[in-house]
Parts: structure tokens; sequence; C-alpha cells
């Protein structure tokens, strides 16, 4: 029989994109590696993926968590469209970019959720990789559908429909999204305080004092 390391997965990667081959493994996805490859290496380098100790977590607490526990959270790059920094969305420019998927996610019921990023707070900020930084998105599922009058609707407007699959159909709400750049949830970044550079020491008044 062949050796097996258990419990390999511990964060939730439910949302990232499989790369792996098709029914098999994803290496890619694994919290560490298999005990049979660590050898001497110390405990805290043994982890699949290349951890980064400077990586971005967002956490969001509040009511949005409570009513939609599963938003799904993810991250895309900031791009220029008539010179405002939008999201690289579809819906905002023709210069649409990939999805920054999570490296992990999870939650603490009833109102917290959380997501930890493989970039920088310097690139969510905006850097030489990401010149014009990054926006974080908060998604409603679209297999989560929703039903109900839009603003603009009300009972009237469905008093002439005939059967139910009309009605869902008129109710039907299309899922939202908001984009955040990170520059409006980051703290402020503190200018660094330059101290003056010592005195010398006047050694005359010293001595007199001495007297």
């Amino acid at each position: 029989g062949g050796r097996f390391t258990y419990f390999r997965q511990f964060w939730d990667v439910g949302d990232a994109v499989a790369t792996g081959p098709a029914g098999g493994e994803n290496e890619q996805l694994k919290d560490i590696k298999p005990l049979t490859s660590w050898g001497k290496a110390r405990l805290g380098d043994n982890g699949a993926a290349a951890a980064r100790p400077d990586s971005l977590v967002l956490l969001v607490r509040g009511n949005l968590v409570r009513k939609y526990p599963n938003t799904r959270m993810y991250a895309v790059k900031a791009v220029k469209n008539g010179g405002r920094r939008v999201p690289g969305l579809a819906e905002f420019t023709p210069d649409s970019q990939k999805p920054l998927l999570p490296a992990f996610h999870g939650s603490l019921l009833p109102d917290v959720m959380f997501c930890g990023f493989s970039f920088t707070e310097e690139d969510a900020r905006g850097s030489p990789g990401f010149p014009d930084g990054i926006f974080f998105v908060l998604e409603e599922r679209i297999s989560e559908a929703r039903f109900g009058f839009a603003d603009s609707q009300g009972p009237a407007d469905v008093s002439s429909v005939q059967d139910a699959a009309a009605m869902a159909a008129t109710l039907l709400r299309d899922p939202v999204r908001i984009a955040v750049h990170a520059d409006r949830l980051l703290p402020a970044k503190v200018a660094a305080q330059v101290q003056p550079p010592p005195q010398p020491r006047d050694r005359s008044r010293e001595e007199e004092e001495d007297r």
C-alpha cells in the first residue's frame, strides 16, 4: 500500500477555478504538501503554495452577511476608462480583467466573512504590477434567485399575468454586485515622521554645572 497524507485541505476553496486534470487532485489548491516530501524542512515551510506574509485579507461584518451569507467575494484589477479609475468589469469598461480569486475564505457566524488574497496592500493601493490598484467585489450569486418588485413596479404591473411561469419571469431580479476600491477600505497611510538629528552636547556647560 502507498502512503497518504490526510487533511491536506483546511481553507474552503470552493470558488477557486480548477486548474488540474478533470476529476483529479488539484495540487495548487492544497494547503500543505504530502508528508513524505517534508524531509528536514521547517514546519512552517511545507505549504503547498508559496505563502506571502504580507498577503491581504478582507474581512466584512454586518447585516449584508446576515441576509446574504453566501455572498461571493473576489477582487479585480482597476483600469482607466475616460480618465477615471474603474473596476475591470464588463459593465464598466471594454478592457475587462480576469477576476483575482481568493486563496482561501471562511466565515464566522452570524455576520462575519473573510477572504485571503495573494496580493499585497501595496498592490491593492497601486503598484508597478497594478498601476491603478485593485477593486474588491461583493457579488450576489446567480444560483440564488431573488424575486420581488423592482423600484418602479407595483401590484398593478403584474395584474395581467396569467400563469406562475410568467409571474416568476416578471418578478425575477437581476443579481447585484458592488465594487469598492481598496483605497476606500484600507486605513489611510501615515507619513513617516523624520526624527531630527541628535544635537551635540555642550560639554562646557556640563563642566560648569559639575563645579
